[in-house]
């Protein structure tokens, strides 16, 4: 196993019920604006981009928080989640979206079925 610590390529993946809300925090070492996407960050998938270290954009939120000299956290939040909001968002911090985390979430309108 080559197992590093370098989880840039990993995908985490959410599931979720209609009306719930979800928070994901990730800490960076880069700086720079704060960004939060629906898909790869290009034209049109920006849903908040911001200097501030907390910002709103309807359901979506981010916030910035840097506890150490080194690195901060980045949290994003969606709030009552519907079926519409599945599918896959990125948020980083800079211009440099490669370094960027991505998610993934499926929203269902029910219970799970085992």
């Amino acid at each position: 196993c080559d197992c590093s610590d370098d989880v840039s390529a990993e995908i985490i993946h959410y599931l979720a019920h209609e009306g719930e809300t979800l928070r994901v925090k990730y800490s960076f070492t880069s700086y720079g604006s704060r960004k939060f996407c629906r898909g790869a960050c290009a034209a049109g998938d920006v849903l908040i981009e911001t200097e501030a270290n907390e910002a709103r954009n309807g359901r979506y939120s981010i916030k910035y928080e840097k506890p150490g000299d080194a690195e901060g956290d980045l949290t994003v939040t969606i709030t009552h989640l519907r079926q519409s909001d599945s599918g896959a968002y990125h948020f980083g911090l800079g211009s440099n979206s490669s370094l960027y985390r991505e998610f993934k979430i499926l929203v269902t309108d029910g219970e799970f079925q085992l």
